[in-house]
């Protein structure tokens, strides 16, 4: 009901009124203008200004849409059995259970790194668990795109944690059976243990915990992920751009240095340049040693520079090579991480869309 324009615009005794307000929802909705005067200490003016900026003629068609906001927050609660609950709790300490997490533990040790597979909502748990596993010191990182190649060679020293509820999604068997074949540990855990996912594993943690309907509003939080993540995109790229760095660049692919026979793009500035992307694109480098994980330092150098979204020509002139070396450049690193994509798209699109 208050978007973050509306709160902008408010004044002091504007933002006393609306924050009396969201503490209050379920009781303003049946109080006067004067009434609600009183409370805040301020006039009666000051609520009909009020009212105006969030976009109602007067008091009484606000007092509408927040009965009818309050009315919209009322969560239906779920009719769950708590013994489901009851029974997980004591399932997780019984002796069964410790004996599979020291499996677990047994197979994570003699890793080197450590992968988490899952799509959906499955994925995101899988992205938190890498992020706590290299705050740790363990090199980890997530895959949940179906289509990420698997490296080839052997994986002797990787173990995969496959995160699936059903234990029967096609893409996660997939990866799995791909991982597992290079020789790394599986590992999986899953709502029940009589599935596809769990039988196929070295290891498998099961909860057992009893699935309820989704929410009404699960499909619409869904569509909110996507906007965010988008917006979140938007964001990086404007950090980038608004960068000095980036202003530096653009300024030396614009000039013209004759005989001049070097890179423009000195030790110092790769080092940069380096550290600047993966600063904003914090998932940059798990990723990419993910797809290429014998990439050679100067190709991620050069993966650096080409996100920050120069044309062949600006980058030919910093490189101080021919625009079609530049091209062959992109396709020798599309080569090296194996990666494919629609005609209709690029490398710079792959990248910054699924490294998140």
């Amino acid at each position: 009901m208050f978007t973050h324009e509306m709160i902008k615009s408010f004044n002091q005794l504007e933002m006393d009124v609306y924050n009396y307000i969201i503490g209050n929802e379920e009781k303003v909705v049946y109080m006067k203008v004067r009434e609600l005067a009183e409370e805040v200490h301020v006039s009666t003016t000051t609520i009909l200004r009020f009212c105006k900026k969030v976009g109602c003629e007067g008091y009484s068609e606000f007092r509408l849409k927040l009965k009818q906001e309050v009315n919209s927050k009322e969560q239906k609660k779920i009719n769950m059995d708590l013994t489901a609950v009851k029974d997980f709790f004591e399932r997780v300490q019984t002796q069964a259970f410790a004996e599979n997490i020291q499996e677990a533990v047994k197979l994570l040790t003699k890793a080197s790194s450590i992968i988490f597979v899952g799509v959906g909502n499955s994925s995101i748990i899988g992205k938190y668990g890498a992020r706590y596993f290299n705050n740790v010191g363990w090199f980890s990182f997530a895959i949940d795109d179906p289509f990420t190649p698997v490296f080839r060679g052997k994986g002797e020293r990787t173990a995969t944690i496959a995160l699936s509820v059903s234990g029967e999604t096609e893409q996660t068997l997939m990866l799995a059976e791909k991982l597992k074949r290079r020789g790394s540990s599986l590992i999986s855990i899953t709502n029940k243990a009589n599935c596809s996912l769990a039988k196929m594993s070295d290891c498998n943690i099961n909860y057992y915990v009893s699935e309820y309907k989704k929410d009404e509003n699960y499909d619409q939080l869904q569509e909110d992920i996507v906007r965010l993540s988008a917006n979140y995109r938007k964001l990086q790229n404007k950090l980038l751009i608004d960068s000095p760095l980036y202003k530096e660049l653009t300024k030396l692919g614009n000039q013209n240095i004759p005989g001049n026979n070097k890179s423009l793009i000195t030790e110092k500035r790769w080092k940069a340049i380096t550290n600047e992307i993966t600063t904003i694109y914090p998932e940059l480098y798990n990723y990419i040693y993910s797809l290429g994980p014998n990439l050679p330092e100067e190709d991620f150098q050069y993966c650096c520079l080409y996100l920050f979204g120069f044309d062949t020509n600006t980058e030919a002139k910093l490189l101080n090579i021919a625009p079609n070396s530049v091209s062959k450049k992109r396709s020798r690193l599309k080569l090296k991480l194996n990666i494919t994509f629609p005609t209709n798209s690029s490398l710079y699109e792959y990248l910054i869309k699924n490294m998140h």
